[in-house]
């Protein structure tokens, strides 16, 4: 017989090194080019946008083998022999991703020999922040005050 381990050995080294090469690409994103603009200058004043860099990976591997119940040997013995073999069960997989994100974060101003950084405001995720913020405070209020119907 077989063993399904060996087929599923190579496959994780494979997913391993795949995922190995999307990290380092993932990486390559996160250099000082990134977070820091190219200056662009106009009359006397310089300008540098400074960003923030993200950079995510996941991924995910399993395996499986056939049921060793002796009702279901036969039936998948039977069907393995079918497609020209002898074992049965198996089963493997993997998958991943990855992320590399950048968004401004500061723009920094150069005029003579003074230096001013000015924050940039994400409206959006502000926005976001205070409606998540709002939503919690609701749910957890309005438990609060069923816990206190109930008691009394």
């Amino acid at each position: 017989m077989k063993d399904i381990g060996d087929g599923l050995f190579a496959n994780l080294i494979k997913t391993q090194e795949q995922a190995t090469e999307l990290l380092n690409r993932l990486i390559t994103t996160a250099r000082a080019e990134s977070v820091y603009g190219e200056p662009i200058e106009r009359d006397g004043v310089t300008v540098i946008t400074a960003s923030e860099v993200m950079v995510a990976l996941g991924f995910g591997m399993g395996s499986g083998v056939g049921a060793e119940s002796p009702a279901r040997k036969d039936e998948q013995e039977s069907a393995a022999a079918a497609m020209g073999g002898s074992d049965f069960g198996g089963g493997g997989g993997g998958g991943g991703g990855g992320y590399a994100g950048a968004r401004p974060v500061a723009v920094i101003s150069i005029v003579d020999d003074r230096v001013t950084v000015e924050p940039v405001v994400d409206a959006t995720k502000l926005g976001l922040a205070f409606f998540t913020f709002a939503a919690s405070f609701i749910v957890v209020v309005g438990r609060l005050l069923r816990a206190a119907q109930k008691s009394d």
